[in-house]
């Protein structure tokens, strides 16, 4: 009995140094991920959710859908769209997590 507790114990060390050294390997090696706002102004042929769909290419640190990014940018830009469209002029903030 003393035996089988002992083997289990080295075989729980093993697997907790193992987990550790994958933990700070690939700790070393993960790509960085920022917060990027970049400004576009909307054309006469713009729509949020074409906006959308052309901005979410660039949100490579995360994982979203189409509409929940078309809302990110009404959120962040509620003071210029409000509950409406966009118009053609206005000046948006687009914000995107890209992994650098």
């Amino acid at each position: 009995m003393k035996q089988q507790i002992k083997n289990y114990l080295i075989v729980l060390a093993a697997g907790i140094a193992i987990a550790l050294v994958l933990a700070f390997a690939t700790g070393y090696t993960r790509q960085k991920v920022v917060y990027v706002e970049q400004t576009y102004t909307v054309t006469k042929l713009d729509c949020l959710q074409g906006i959308a769909e052309r901005f979410i290419i660039k949100n490579t640190g995360s994982v979203r859908r189409v509409d929940e990014f078309a809302e990110g940018i009404k959120e962040l830009n509620y003071s210029v769209i409000g509950d409406g469209d966009v118009k053609c002029g206005e000046t948006l903030i687009i914000g995107y997590w890209e992994r650098r």
